[in-house]
């Protein structure tokens, strides 16, 4: 594929004999710069986007949670964990107050 640089080296007359070879027709009533737009393959990127017509995807109502019931199950994690928290605690208590009175009550050798 050559350059735009590269096609502005052809001469008018080389231009014409390229459309002739390449089938186009009404090429010899065209000038230089109507000829390049004939010759030069348009760029990717200078054409327009195509319109196609393909459905957009968007989640089942069944997959999104209902936000009353999101709620209520975040409200159950934080209960649950706050429970579990206060056990731990009151374990944790009670097994330092055992080890405090079991010092108490029995004397400690060295």
């Amino acid at each position: 594929m050559l350059l735009k640089m590269e096609w502005e080296m052809y001469t008018v007359p080389r231009l014409k004999q390229m459309a002739k070879d390449r089938g186009h027709r009404g090429y010899s009533r065209l000038r230089r710069d109507e000829l390049l737009n004939l010759l030069i393959p348009p760029h990717l990127l200078d054409q327009d986007v195509p319109n196609i017509n393909v459905p957009i995807l968007t989640p089942a109502q069944a997959a999104m949670p209902p936000s009353n019931s999101f709620k209520t199950k975040v409200k159950t994690l934080k209960s649950t964990a706050r429970s579990i928290h206060d056990d731990v605690k009151k374990k944790t208590r009670e097994f330092a107050d055992w080890i405090q009175n079991l010092s108490r009550n029995q004397s400690i050798k060295v």
